[in-house]
């Protein structure tokens, strides 16, 4: 099993996932999966942390032990605890790394060091190290010594070491293994550019749509138009990013104080997610409702 299939399933997302269809009714009684997998995030964010100015909770630099980490009635309970169970290695092995992350810390902190970044001594290095050694033998588990020493002189006159896509884990940091590696300079303009759509092809898609100024919602799901109104923030970001804007159109797209918010916003907002007006979320729902009817044409 890849071990970023299961990083994705014990997620902070996961946990909202179930909170928020909990609150919808769909889910019942998602309560304790969903801190189950939150505690799961926390502890990965502990021990992957790579960045001392970084946001979150559990994923700031490892300063002291995380209280938060615990089930507060682990032990009130007359069933078979699951550190004893034939179950444990997992859970196990996740203690054991927190605890020796402590005593780690603790080793550190004597000669004047603020702060540990958890993710330098993860063994993901390693991991890719591996992959790339072993696709040099079209993937061969065991190699030989002289298979070992070929695969290996291959990767020293290599510029950098990347491993395979489909290996147990990907490298997240720009550490360099084994040579200097070549830093790729990656464009921060993510948004398309709009001048390259066709007029034509635009214009025939609204002259397709009857403008009979009917403002009824289109008959959806309520979890759908939650999850709508949730990523209709995205949007009205990237066109603030786009669009230099005047305070009367921002605030056109924005609402401060809104009776109707997003359930799914609330459970994941850290203070930086917007709450878009009720025309965006309109216009995103009839977008949604346009696209569902047009998807086997798409």
């Amino acid at each position: 099993m890849s071990v970023r299939l299961a990083v994705q399933t014990l997620s902070s997302s996961v946990s909202s996932s179930l909170l928020f269809c909990e609150q919808l009714n769909l889910i019942p009684n998602a309560k304790p999966t969903a801190d189950f997998c939150k505690i799961f995030n926390d502890v990965f964010d502990v021990c992957n942390c790579r960045n001392k100015l970084v946001k979150g909770d559990y994923s700031i630099p490892f300063k002291s032990y995380v209280e938060g980490l615990r089930y507060q009635k682990n032990l009130d309970t007359d069933e078979e605890l699951l550190l004893k169970s034939q179950r444990k290695t997992d859970f196990l092995g996740l203690i054991i790394c927190l605890e020796n992350l402590i005593n780690v810390y603790r080793a550190v902190e004597k000669d004047g060091m603020s702060f540990l970044l958890s993710y330098k001594l993860s063994q993901d290095h390693l991991e890719v190290f591996f992959s790339a050694l072993r696709s040099r033998d079209g993937f061969n588990n065991n190699p030989n010594a002289v298979q070992f020493r070929t695969a290996y002189k291959r990767l020293l006159v290599r510029h950098e070491i990347s491993g395979s896509m489909y290996g147990n884990c990907s490298q997240l940091d720009t550490s360099c293994i084994l040579f200097v590696g070549a830093n790729k300079r990656k464009d921060a303009n993510a948004i398309s550019n709009n001048d390259t759509l066709n007029n034509g092809e635009e214009n025939n898609i609204f002259n397709n749509i009857e403008h009979d100024y009917d403002y009824r919602m289109p008959s959806l799901e309520d979890y759908i138009i939650d999850v709508v109104k949730y990523t209709s923030g995205f949007i009205v970001r990237k066109i603030r990013k786009k669009k230099y804007l005047c305070d009367v159109c921002d605030s056109c797209l924005v609402e401060e104080q809104n009776q109707d918010t997003s359930i799914l916003l609330k459970l994941k907002t850290r203070g930086k997610l917007i709450n878009v007006s009720s025309d965006v979320h309109k216009v995103c729902l009839a977008t949604e409702y346009v696209i569902r009817i047009n998807s086997d044409d798409i």
